[in-house]
């Protein structure tokens, strides 16, 4: 068995560590937590028209529609009044539609207009809308309590035409919490550093500062190697014969 030589070995250990210890730093220094999403998204990002989720038949109508309750924070025992805007923006009429809106949890209704009527949650209206026309619904309600920890409230409207299997177009309402608004602080998050990911940052940052210190040793003991034995101070060496004395001995006669 052939043993490898010790400069191949130290090599190879600079190498490992210069290839593990250099990305761990600056991977330890960014593994902090990010802040929620949620918390920081519009209040109402689907106030515009919204794409629709199935455009079916393509000579069926062509809608566009928004939702909006005139708020952007919200708490236990506010009033909201939704406001819903439907345009056919087509050339098809949209005979028998179909609207429906999911309000919130936490949320009570207390009417809606046009006869709505509220099932499992959700408002439903029937009506035609010829090509070129729009209309509204109106839904009052009430934040009651939501649930402990939700940061947004969220209520969505779609269109669906008569017969048709999904609705063709949607929108959204979002309304900001308590919860969201403290998510939402400065500060909000420093607490988040002590979990998982501020234990990952610092597993991180030792492990990179361990390798870096041993590439830094090996380095140092190779390119600045120990004094040989005959350097070192008190050791010994021997003399140069000495070749006057042998040059002074006369010869002995035969």
């Amino acid at each position: 068995m052939s043993i490898p030589r010790l400069g191949k070995t130290r090599g190879g250990i600079v190498l490992a560590a210069a290839l593990l210890g250099g990305p761990l730093l600056p991977v330890g220094m960014s593994a902090l937590p990010a802040p929620a999403l949620a918390a920081d998204a519009p209040s109402r990002p689907d106030r515009a028209d919204a794409s629709p989720p199935d455009k079916g038949d393509a000579s069926g109508p062509d809608l566009a529609i928004g939702i909006d309750d005139g708020h952007t924070d919200v708490r236990a025992g506010d009033h909201l009044t939704y406001t819903v805007k439907i345009r056919n923006i087509g050339t098809v009429d949209a005979g028998d539609l179909v609207v429906t809106q999911t309000l919130p949890v936490g949320v009570r209704l207390r009417s809606a207009d046009r006869d709505g009527v509220l099932h499992d949650g959700t408002v439903a209206w029937h009506t035609d809308l010829p090509a070129g026309r729009n209309t509204a619904f109106v839904v009052q309600a009430e934040v009651a309590k939501p649930p402990g920890g939700q940061l947004r409230l969220a209520s969505v409207v779609c269109a669906t035409p008569g017969g048709a299997a999904r609705p063709i177009v949607c929108a959204a309402d979002s309304d900001r919490l308590p919860a969201g608004r403290a998510a939402a602080a400065p500060g909000a998050h420093s607490d988040a550093s002590g979990g998982l990911s501020g234990w990952l940052m610092g597993l991180y940052v030792g492990l990179g500062v361990v390798l870096v210190l041993l590439a830094g040793l090996v380095v140092r003991r190779r390119w600045w190697p120990r004094p040989s034995a005959g350097t070192r101070r008190g050791s010994h060496r021997p003399s140069a014969p000495d070749l006057d004395h042998d040059e002074d001995r006369a010869e002995v006669p035969q």
